[in-house]
């Protein structure tokens, strides 16, 4: 039996099988059969449809039938989604030992290399840490010997080996129940999209609402602190974590562990004084010692430091037209700007807003084109709304491709209609990905460039925001109007307030559907933001500055009432994954009635358990296998929300 562990982003996780999140590509799961029918198949917790096209194969590649399959055989599987969303198998292979005799093919003892071994080990993921012994993968300590493989573009050595860098582990279990490598594969892109940035799977901007020695909380995620977390300074001079502070506005980089922990890689203090701003948005134009953003002119000088987007030092004259850069810089009192820091961003526009139908309706999240939104903070899903209801959602896009919704509201349109502003994931002939979804193109879509002049489909690239109105059909979804929209973002101190803002000197205008919110999604009046509040303002360049549709505020004391905030607590499963019996653990900060409620990924309830203590028993055993969300609820309000694999 072959263990295969899957690093990815929670909710990306939940919602593995939803058509628009992996409709770049096939989707494939090799492992033991867990359940069987003669409709179905389920391999690492993943369902395919069993269809008269499937084709079944022995361990040679020769046609069988289905009748060959047995829960418990080793298979692979790759399938693909259907137009009403099935996810349905092409083909079943079974491994070469799928018959079960447990025989080593290379014909020794060792269990290192033997593709049917049960002690066999294939793992995924970020490097966490990096030991004398070896390396952790998520939270996975995985040993190195001197007959281990190191592969990967370049010829990586044991060097190369560092934490952040996402690598393919294969290997066994030695007696001792330790993980040995025999072959470490340095991925060098980190996923199949190209982006070269998805070391990082959550980048999170907020306030320190709790921290310890091991911990810290922002925006009400908890990060663990790690010897190898490195922590800056506004100017990215090095700093400790002596220095993080309760109330502090930080930005946390992090990625996930095996057990579903966010380990901090990354704490940025961010400290702005009241000429200093943070712009981020497209090139507009460059000059000698000078670059427009966002429509903004800022002068470079000899001590304008430029990044990549590795965070290493390039030449100004690197820089070109289009690319997304974030700039940190000042503004004199004749309102003249001047960068003090160039960095090339991988991604913009992190706002999404989509009008469609849901998919369905969770606790504490909905689903539409196959896209699942979590309510910030734990809120509850609005009442009444069910799948099949029309509705807007604003949401925030998480670097992992997490999805948080900060308001949801019911829509008076047909159930055909779609319109989404998101940015564009990838570009195929006749095809636009937007968020993952994709939109056909065709000769009745009307094409608009930036500059409200019509464009084509090759004009338009990944990254770049756009708004797209579109049809369901019973085809897919079908682009009648494609508009590219100049996004951009402003963070630092308010100087004035009221209907136009000024941060860090640079105008800020609200849109007349402005929502003004917390970190934590919570809708704030426009008289919550005041001189002196440091917040970051999103939305798209226009000729005076910035046309925000969102500020976010990072010190309002008002936005919650001291009545109506719940206990703080923590939530984790323990051990996870789960092959029977777990331990939900809750931290509490004063003792609570604690309703606890595990979910299928349709968003079916299965458990539900109640406590006033810290722990209670978790008994999976009747569950199948695959991926539950479990959300904590605290004198009655939705407060914290995990996941927990069973495997089988």
């Amino acid at each position: 039996m072959t263990l295969s562990l899957r690093l990815l982003s929670a909710l990306l996780i939940l919602f593995a099988a939803a058509p628009a999140a992996l409709a770049l590509s096939d989707v494939e799961a090799d492992g033991p059969i867990t359940a069987l029918s003669e409709t179905s198949i389920t391999v690492d917790g993943v369902t395919f449809a069993i269809t008269v096209d499937t084709e079944v194969e022995d361990e040679n590649g020769d046609a069988t039938t289905a009748d060959a399959l047995a829960v418990g055989l080793d298979v692979e599987v790759r399938g693909d989604y259907a137009s009403d969303g099935t996810l349905e198998a092409d083909r079943i292979r079974l491994d070469d030992d799928a018959s079960g005799d447990g025989d080593d093919d290379d014909g020794d003892d060792d269990g290192s290399d033997d593709d049917g071994d049960d002690d066999e080990v294939e793992l995924e993921g970020p490097i966490t840490a990096v030991t004398d012994a070896g390396i952790v993968v998520g939270a996975l300590a995985v040993r190195i010997t001197d007959a281990t493989r190191i592969e990967g573009d370049g010829d990586p050595t044991r060097d190369d080996l560092r934490v952040g860098v996402r690598v393919e582990v294969e290997g066994f279990l030695d007696d001792a129940g330790q993980i040995v490598a025999s072959e470490i594969e340095v991925d060098d892109d980190g996923d199949d999209d190209g982006d070269d940035d998805n070391d990082e799977d959550v980048e999170v901007t907020g306030t320190i609402d709790a921290l310890d020695g091991a911990s810290l909380t922002v925006a009400g995620l908890t990060f663990v602190i790690t010897d190898a977390t490195a922590v800056e300074g506004d100017d990215d001079e090095p700093l400790t974590t002596d220095d993080l502070a309760l109330g502090q506005l930080v930005e946390v980089h992090a990625v996930y562990a095996a057990d579903g922990s966010l380990v901090a890689r990354r704490i940025e203090i961010e400290d702005f004084d009241d000429d200093e701003a943070e712009l981020t948005g497209a090139i507009d134009a460059l000059e000698a010692a000078a670059l427009v953003v966002a429509g903004l002119r800022f002068e470079v000088t000899a001590a304008t430091v430029v990044l990549d987007d590795d965070r290493q030092p390039i030449a100004f004259a690197d820089l070109a037209v289009g690319m997304i850069v974030e700039i940190r810089g000042t503004v004199d009192a004749a309102g003249v700007r001047t960068a003090t820091r160039i960095q090339i961003e991988d991604r913009l526009d992190d706002e999404v807003e989509l009008t469609a139908a849901l998919d369905a309706v969770g606790d504490g999240f909905v689903v539409s084109l196959g896209r699942a939104f979590a309510l910030a903070g734990g809120a509850a899903v609005p009442a009444g709304l069910a799948a099949g209801d029309v509705v807007e959602i604003h949401a925030a896009l998480q670097v992992g491709g997490d999805l948080v919704a900060t308001a949801i509201e019911r829509e008076d349109r047909p159930a055909s209609f779609v319109e989404l502003r998101a940015p564009v994931t990838a570009v195929r002939p006749d095809t636009l990905v937007a968020l993952g979804v994709p939109f056909a193109i065709d000769s009745g879509t009307a094409l608009v460039g930036r500059d409200g002049a019509a464009t084509t489909l090759d004009a338009i690239a990944p990254g770049m925001s756009v708004e797209i109105t579109a049809t369901a059909t019973a085809a897919g979804l079908v682009a009648s109007r494609v508009e590219v929209r100049s996004a951009a973002s402003a963070s630092g101190v308010v100087a004035t307030g009221g209907a136009g803002l000024t941060v860090g000197g640079i105008a800020v205008t609200l849109a007349p559907d402005a929502r003004i919110v917390t970190p934590a999604g919570v809708a704030l009046s426009a008289s919550a933001v005041a001189s002196g509040q440091t917040v970051r303002a999103v939305g798209t360049s226009s000729p005076s500055g910035l046309l925000a549709s969102r500020v976010v505020v990072y010190a309002a004391a008002s936005a919650v009432a001291a009545e109506d905030a719940p206990a703080a607590a923590t939530l984790r499963v323990v051990p996870n994954p789960t092959a029977g019996s777990a331990t939900v653990e809750i931290g509490l900060a004063t003792a609570a009635d604690v309703t606890i409620t595990v979910y299928s990924t349709l968003g079916r309830e299965v458990a539900r358990l109640r406590t006033t203590s810290a722990t209670a028993a978790l008994d999976t055993a009747g569950l199948p296998a695959g991926l539950y969300l479990v959300r904590v609820a605290v004198d009655g309000r939705p407060l914290a929300t995990t996941t927990v694999t069973v495997v089988r």
